[in-house]
């Protein structure tokens, strides 16, 4: 609405008053619209939004992986080199040369690669300032080429569409809502040098196809955005999925960027801005960097200095999981990317809540929700589970409840001691429970020890199943030449073997579980965990 001229004649016998009210109701008319655009505005807001190095591909990546309106809405960034080559996404798996800290708050995080023969690695530092917001910095020789790509991860639930915008200073991402028309979550990146080129693209996989053959400054015209009107920018004849930039490194010179997520372009493009001022990106990671390192644990003696690679380690493999809303760290990151985006194994996941319980109780919380969780009905928890499937043929080792006990006398979180205790006593149970014939599920030949074994059955399993080797996973040491000459018993489904590790960890799961039984005070629980460890 547009008012060009506005004339209202007050006759003269009104009063002062009467004009006052009458001016003060036609501002009211003028601003309504605006006022209630507002008002739909500040309605906009993400409901959940975690953000990290979620992409497994992309050690040198940042994802924001939202909801909001009971959509998912996700936008990511990932930084490639180029110094001869062309080095981003999965390729950075065989050049990473440092992994640097990690906070589990995303408050600081380092990684390093370089491309061989050179010896001066790319660095990439970046630091979460609030909810929706990121600062990073990037330190490479002079001559090296780096893309900041904007794209969206996990393709196939997202539907973002990216710009580079009139001057093409920076990238502009957009999420538009179903049924909100003209409603849309928006995504910025914008980096503190001139730019050598930037464009557009269908998805990130041509980014790479062209950096591979030349850079962006050649970009072919079919992907450079021109158009300054939004209705062309994200026509259906420009499907832009993704957008890079393109800027060279300097010797003694950093580049620094912001990417940011919200719902006003504007406000996102001034906050950047404010963020790019000279030195204020270098002051808030290094200030950031050197709270955490204060604030990890270390270590003296025998083992010094052991602590920080663990928790640098632990916390690169952490991911998130829409499904189950966790993050916590996966296997790994190669791992990840073969097995559906997330995997964990039964111990690895326990050992490793050990681990970053050292640093952080929310992520190891959150590791033995997802292997506890994905626990069958008859109480396997199993080998293997991730985005691809899982193992309900078989276990491994049972350390659940001596993990869960010991990270409860350091962070005392009982509300997880309560969730998972029915859990981890169910599969207490699992190991001797008659499987319905009259014969134990896990002794074979009823001698009261256990073997390892695999389940033959008609769901799928990750690895197979019912057969010597799944029978091998399940112990966890499947690559131990101690199992090659075991025969596998197709009737009872488990090795001819009596297994002392076995049994003796199954003992270890008595006395903890009747630990954790005292806790919650319940004595007749106590009392069979007594008897079944003696």
């Amino acid at each position: 609405m547009k008012i060009t001229r506005l004339k209202i004649m007050v006759g003269r016998n009104h009063s002062r008053g009467h004009e006052t009210l009458i001016q003060f109701i036609l501002v009211m008319l003028i601003a309504a619209p605006n006022l209630a655009g507002h008002a739909q505005k500040s309605k906009d807001k993400f409901d959940t939004i975690h953000v990290g190095a979620f992409d497994p591909d992309a050690w040198n990546g940042i994802v924001f992986d939202g909801t909001a309106y009971n959509e998912r809405l996700t936008f990511a960034i990932r930084v490639g080199s180029k110094s001869g080559s062309f080095i981003d996404g999965d390729r950075v798996f065989e050049a990473v040369d440092a992994v640097g800290p990690h906070a589990p708050d995303s408050s600081y995080a380092s990684v390093s690669w370089r491309h061989a023969p050179q010896t001066s690695p790319i660095t990439l530092e970046w630091a979460r300032v609030d909810e929706t917001t990121v600062v990073g910095r990037l330190t490479a020789r002079s001559g090296t080429r780096l893309v900041i790509e904007a794209y969206s991860p996990f393709e196939a639930s997202s539907t973002a569409l990216f710009h580079t915008g009139a001057d093409k200073s920076e990238i502009d991402g957009a999420h538009y809502i179903d049924g909100h028309i003209g409603t849309a979550a928006r995504f910025l990146v914008r980096a503190d040098r001139p730019l050598l080129g930037a464009a557009t693209f269908h998805d990130v996989a041509q980014i790479r196809a062209l950096m591979d053959a030349g850079d962006l400054t050649n970009a072919n015209s079919q992907h450079a955005v021109t158009s300054d009107t939004e209705a062309d920018r994200i026509g259906d004849a420009e499907l832009n999925g993704a957008a890079g930039i393109e800027i060279e490194g300097q010797d003694g010179s950093r580049v620094h960027f912001v990417a940011a997520a919200g719902w006003d372009s504007l406000q996102l493009s001034n906050r950047a801005k404010d963020l790019l001022a000279p030195g204020r990106i270098d002051e808030i990671l290094e200030h950031n960097a050197r709270r955490y390192e204060e604030s990890r644990p270390h270590v003296e003696g025998l083992f010094s200095g052991a602590a920080d690679p663990i928790g640098n380690t632990m916390f690169w493999n952490t991911l998130y999981v829409p499904s189950l809303d966790l993050e916590f760290p996966s296997i790994s990151r190669r791992w990840a990317h073969i097995f559906g985006g997330w995997v964990v194994g039964e111990w690895d996941c326990f050992f490793g809540a050990l681990l970053t319980n050292l640093e952080d109780a929310d992520q190891s919380s959150a590791a033995v929700r997802a292997i506890l969780g994905s626990q069958s009905p008859d109480g396997v928890v199993p080998n293997v589970v991730g985005g691809s499937g899982s193992s309900p043929d078989r276990s491994q080792p049972p350390v659940g409840s001596y993990v869960v006990w010991k990270n409860y006398e350091k962070n005392r979180d009982l509300n997880l001691l309560e969730w998972a205790y029915p859990r981890l006593k169910r599969w207490h149970e699992w190991w001797f429970r008659d499987r319905g014939d009259g014969q134990p599920e896990r002794d074979g030949n009823r001698d009261g020890l256990l073997e390892w074994g695999s389940d033959r059955g008609s769901l799928p399993a990750l690895g197979g199943r019912g057969n010597l080797q799944t029978a091998k996973y399940e112990s966890g040491m499947d690559d131990s030449p101690m199992y090659d000459d075991v025969r596998f018993d197709p009737g009872t489904y488990t090795m001819d073997l009596d297994d002392v590790g076995l049994s003796a960890l199954y003992a270890l799961d008595s006395e903890c579980m009747g630990e954790i039984a005292e806790i919650l005070g319940k004595p007749e629980d106590q009392r069979v965990f007594a008897a079944d460890y003696g």
